[in-house]
């Protein structure tokens, strides 16, 4: 086993907890006037075993993830479940990545991925790669 898949087992422990019907990833929160022109802004609040989840998903430093999103192999993997499920442990680590810092840019993409399911096919990808 590479050192990419022994850095997906982590990661890849974590398919049977998301698999529950109960799973809480998190909840939106609405923005809220907390004083006469004081407003805060609406985020996503991840839940516990959201964050561990996502400490668990590992990321390359360094890795010039702006532009390989827009690279024919970085959308195929962000928008094909078929190329995602083939995806090599690199590969999976580089769209981790892509996920993890757009998300510092654009509030609410990793919350988009859980729910477009985009992170679950990461989870089932990097099980399979493990195992």
């Amino acid at each position: 086993m590479s050192t990419e898949e022994q850095s997906l087992e982590p990661l890849a422990a974590f398919l049977p907890d998301i698999q529950e019907p109960d799973f809480n990833f998190g909840e939106w929160v609405p923005a809220e006037e907390r004083a006469p022109g004081v407003t805060t802004m609406p985020y996503f609040a991840f839940s516990p075993e959201a964050l561990a989840l996502l400490a668990a998903m590992p990321v390359e430093m360094g890795f010039d993830w702006g532009t390989w999103k827009d690279t024919d192999e970085g959308k195929a993997l962000i928008n094909d479940r078929d190329a995602l499920a083939a995806a090599t442990p690199e590969q999976l680590v580089h769209l981790i990545t892509t996920i993890k810092r757009a998300d510092r840019f654009t509030d609410g993409t990793i919350a988009n991925a859980w729910a477009s399911g985009l992170l679950t096919a990461i989870v089932e990808r990097a099980a399979a790669l493990s195992a």
